[in-house]
């Protein structure tokens, strides 16, 4: 049997990792040691671009400025007399983390991470065929004496209710690079096939990612078909425009993951990404690829012809939105 470890002291920081993906799929894990900790306090420490995505689970936040240096943070940190702290990646705040007198200081036996921390959480062994990317997180939760596996930890806040016209969002950019993204004219297609069953659709984006809805929304004009333009919010606008839609359509991005964080219906389309292994959380939703024989191979530009998510058909994803849309 492996051996398990605890989170000691009266204050815990849960530092969270700095890509939004992994920030969503260490949610559960972390809802679960908050449960698990109580009455003593954990305080989620992330950065303020992240704020908005920790508010819709977590009261007690200290966010930090995104581009603050260690020695920033550690000021920034140290009245807050944290006697412990889970440290998951090898970030600023770990960094500064490390410089305080915080006695407790846990996270993944890593080489990137082993100088921070004075207890490393060796990983499961594991057999079988690779797992989701969550595993890890919520094998650390286990590790720390924390049942992660309970439904309440995976349960999104309630959705208002639907739109009477069902809207459709469009969001055909990735931050995981060009090989992530489904052919813009796809998603003319799809938009028209959406159209004529009477769906409204709008266009969304990451901040700091419009290029490709800005293509598209070119496109679609072209086209003459209307669409609204959600392109440019900042992340605390963008979760708060999601839970108002009927479904997501996207190429397979940190957007998916967020999408589905909130409750809402996902159709993502993952071309050199596996969707066993890092498909958004929830069985709501319809994660579609091919079997392309050089897929997964999780590269940002395509060296070939791109056919992991050329022969994703616009129908095809019309046929997933049906799917995910008909309750």
């Amino acid at each position: 049997m492996s051996p398990s470890f605890s989170i000691s002291g009266s204050h815990a920081a849960l530092v969270t990792p700095l890509e939004l993906t992994e920030a969503c799929l260490a949610t559960p894990a972390f809802r679960a040691i908050h449960h698990h900790q109580a009455p003593r306090q954990t305080t989620i420490v992330c950065p303020e671009s992240q704020t908005p995505l920790w508010q819709i689970h977590f009261s007690s936040i200290l966010s930090y400025p995104d581009k603050a240096s260690t020695k920033e943070l550690a000021n920034l940190f140290r009245s807050h007399s944290f006697t412990s702290a889970l440290l998951l990646d090898p970030s600023p705040a770990a960094k500064a983390m490390a410089k305080l007198p915080v006695a407790q200081r846990l996270g993944p036996a890593s080489e990137e991470l082993k100088k921070l921390l004075t207890e490393s959480i060796p990983p499961q062994e594991v057999t079988g065929p690779p797992q989701h990317r969550v595993t890890k997180f919520l094998d650390l939760a286990e590790r720390l004496n924390c049942d992660p596996h309970s439904k309440m930890f995976f349960l999104a806040p309630s959705l208002p209710p639907r739109p009477l016209t069902p809207l459709a969002l469009l969001a055909p950019g990735s931050d995981f690079g060009p090989a992530a993204r489904w052919p813009i004219d796809r998603f003319v297609a799809l938009a028209r096939m959406l159209k004529e069953n009477d769906f409204e659709i709008a266009l969304s984006a990451l901040p700091g990612h419009r290029e490709a809805a800005e293509e598209l929304a070119s496109q679609l004009k072209i086209e003459k078909i209307d669409f609204f333009h959600h392109v440019g919010l900042t992340l605390a606008e963008l979760l708060a425009i999601l839970p108002t839609a009927t479904c997501l359509i996207a190429s397979h991005s940190s957007l998916s993951h967020l999408a589905a964080h909130t409750g809402l219906p996902v159709v993502n389309l993952m071309g050199p990404h596996a969707p066993g292994t890092e498909r958004p959380l929830g069985r709501i939703h319809a994660s579609l690829t091919t079997h392309a024989e050089c897929s997964p191979c999780r590269l940002r530009e395509c060296p070939l012809d791109h056919r992991c998510l050329e022969e994703i058909t616009a129908e095809m994803a019309m046929s997933a939105v049906k799917s995910v849309t008909k309750n």
